[in-house]
C-alpha cells in the first residue's frame, strides 16, 4: 500500500511538472509571437508628421458672389483674398503656423473695423508602407516636408515686403525659385514606383497649379497679396490631399 502511495505521488508530481513546462513554453511562445508582430508592424510602416495651420478669415457666408467681392477687396488691401469652399464660403486674409500669430492679426483687423476670425486647419500625418529602402523612405518624408519650407519662405518674403525690408522683385524671385523646386520634385515623385507615395502624385501637381494661378494674378493685385494667396493655396492643397487620403 505504501509503495502504491509513493508511486501515485510520483505520478502526480510528474503530471504537475509536465503541466508547468507546457504552461511556461506556451507563455514564451506567445511572447515571441507578440514581439515578432510588433516588430513587423513597426518595420512595415512609417508615418509622416501631422501639421496644423491657422487661417485668418475675413468673410464667411453662403453666397459665392459675396465671397468673390470680399476676396477682391481683401486682395487690394494686401491680404490673400483666398476663397475656401468647404460647404460654406470663407475668405482667408492670411495663414499662419502659430495660433497666437493668427489671433494677433485677427484682433488687429477687428480693431480696424473688419470682420475676422481664426480657423484651424489640421492635416493628419500619413501612414506609409515601408519601401524597405531607407533612402526612399527618407525621400518620401522629405517630399511631404517641403510644405514647411515653402510656407516659411513665402511667409518671410511677405513679412519683409510688408516691413519695407525687401522689394517686390526679390519677393517674386523667392516665389519663382520655390516654383522651380516644385517642378523638379514633381518629376522625382513621378518616378516613384508601386504606389510608394500615391498621395504625393496628387499633391505636387496641385502645388504647381497653385503657383500658376498665383503668378496669373501678377499685376492685378499687389505682390504682397500674391504671396499670401499662394501660401494659403499651398497649405490648403496639402490639407486637402492629406485629410482625404
Amino acid at each position: 500500500m505504501q509503495e502504491n502511495r509513493y508511486a501515485a505521488r510520483r505520478r502526480s508530481y510528474g503530471i504537475l511538472y509536465y503541466d508547468r513546462i507546457v504552461f511556461a513554453v506556451s507563455v514564451v511562445s506567445l511572447s515571441v509571437c507578440a514581439a515578432v508582430f510588433l516588430l513587423a508592424a513597426r518595420a512595415g510602416y512609417f508615418k509622416t508628421a501631422a501639421r496644423e495651420f491657422y487661417y485668418v478669415s475675413v468673410f464667411r457666408g453662403g453666397e459665392s458672389g459675396a465671397a468673390r467681392t470680399a476676396a477682391e477687396q481683401n486682395g487690394r488691401l494686401g491680404g490673400a483674398g483666398y476663397i475656401i469652399n468647404d460647404g460654406e464660403f470663407k475668405v482667408a486674409a492670411a495663414v499662419y503656423a502659430k495660433k497666437a500669430d493668427a489671433e494677433t492679426v485677427a484682433a488687429r483687423l477687428l480693431e480696424a473695423g473688419y470682420s475676422a476670425s481664426v480657423l484651424p486647419l489640421y492635416a493628419p500625418g500619413r501612414k506609409h508602407a515601408d519601401t524597405k529602402n531607407g533612402q526612399t523612405n527618407a525621400k518620401i518624408k522629405a517630399y511631404y516636408s517641403v510644405i514647411d519650407e515653402m510656407f516659411s519662405r513665402l511667409d518671410a518674403a511677405a513679412a519683409a515686403l510688408e516691413r519695407g525690408e525687401s522689394t517686390e522683385a526679390l519677393a517674386l524671385r523667392d516665389a519663382s525659385l520655390l516654383y522651380e523646386k516644385c517642378q523638379k520634385l514633381n518629376s522625382e515623385v513621378a518616378g516613384l514606383q508601386n504606389g510608394e507615395a500615391a498621395a504625393l502624385a496628387l499633391l505636387y501637381p496641385r502645388y504647381i497649379s497653385s503657383f500658376d494661378a498665383a503668378f496669373s494674378r501678377r499685376g492685378a493685385v499687389p505682390v504682397l497679396s500674391l504671396l499670401r494667396w499662394l501660401n494659403c493655396a499651398l497649405v490648403y492643397d496639402y490639407y486637402s490631399v492629406l485629410a482625404a487620403d
